[in-house]
């Protein structure tokens, strides 16, 4: 039975952690991998104490501090949880499911971000990992000299476009509101670049090819369709809260986890931090910040048990 268990391994959710371990409670944190979104951002340049670190760097520091509660924290790396529920006999307590394994604990902090929100339009699911990818960080230098395309118009678009820009030929970003949106020094950043070229007021249609991608369909609004020749496309049109095992907590119309001021949900001893909850504002230091908030709400709970 652990005081705590935290389901992510993000900022949020590491935060919490190191926040539980110092208030001296046995804390499990489950993961996919430490870091979380993060590990998927090039250059951050808008976390406090670093002028600039690639999402992989600060992964590694996030890994090096939480290997100083030893004695506090247990980490479960490569699992994914599948359900959370009430324990039967006692319904103040929690299960987590995650693979073959069930755990228990007296309080639970959701901090499991986000998944890709894919396009739906036809090609997508077909050309999947052979053309069609979200990793920028992974998959950019395998389209050195190539010619890509980039779906959405957001900071992680324009991201992704920054990075693909050091090893494509040529980079599209189709957006389809009528200019890019998010930080403006990115987006300075991208209109600067001669190997980048902007269609706003466009929406990607089909993606196709023979045994990968070869090219993708797109239509301005009140123009014409077209297509346009490319090797890669890389979908950044948002995300969707990852909160398909929790059936406990009360969601928003946009599947994020309901939370008050201090991360409590609906459901008492469960809170939620990061991007998976309804507070606006998807940054790192944002998450981080709430994972030290609700784990303060959560050791505060506990001992009211």
């Amino acid at each position: 039975m652990y005081d705590a268990i935290v389901i992510g391994g993000g900022p949020g959710g590491l935060t919490a952690a190191i926040y539980l371990c110092r208030k001296m409670l046995q804390t499990l944190v489950i993961t996919d991998t430490i870091g979380g979104q993060a590990v998927m951002s090039s250059d951050i340049e808008n976390y406090l104490g670093f002028t600039m670190v690639t999402g992989t760097e600060l992964a590694q520091h996030f890994r090096h501090h939480i290997a100083h509660f030893p004695q506090y924290l247990r980490v479960h790396e490569g699992l994914r949880v599948t359900a959370l529920r009430r324990m039967a006999h006692k319904r103040s307590l929690f299960e987590v499911v995650a693979g073959e394994e069930t755990f228990q604990s007296r309080c639970v902090i959701i901090a499991s971000g986000r998944k890709p929100r894919r396009l739906g339009i036809p090609g997508e699911k077909e050309f999947w990992g052979r053309g069609v990818v979200h990793s920028t960080s992974a998959d950019a230098p395998l389209y050195r000299d190539k010619t890509v395309v980039v779906i959405g118009g957001g900071n992680s678009a324009m991201d992704c476009a920054l990075v693909l820009n050091r090893f494509a030929k040529q980079v599209y970003v189709v957006n389809n509101l009528s200019e890019l949106h998010g930080d403006e020094m990115m987006k300075d950043k991208v209109l600067s670049q001669n190997r980048i070229r902007i269609y706003n007021n466009t929406q990607a249609r089909e993606i196709y090819g023979q045994t990968a991608v070869g090219g993708i369909r797109v239509v301005r609004k009140e123009g014409p369709e077209e297509d346009l020749t490319v090797e890669g496309v890389f979908v950044e049109v948002g995300w969707e809260s990852e909160v398909d095992f929790d059936q406990l907590t009360e969601k928003d119309q946009n599947k994020r986890i309901k939370v008050d001021a201090y991360m409590r949900t609906t459901v008492p001893g469960i809170f939620a931090v990061g991007d998976v909850n309804n507070i606006e504002g998807e940054h790192i230091i944002i998450a981080a910040g709430e994972g030290a908030k609700g784990a303060l709400a959560a050791a505060e709970y506990l001992n009211t048990l």
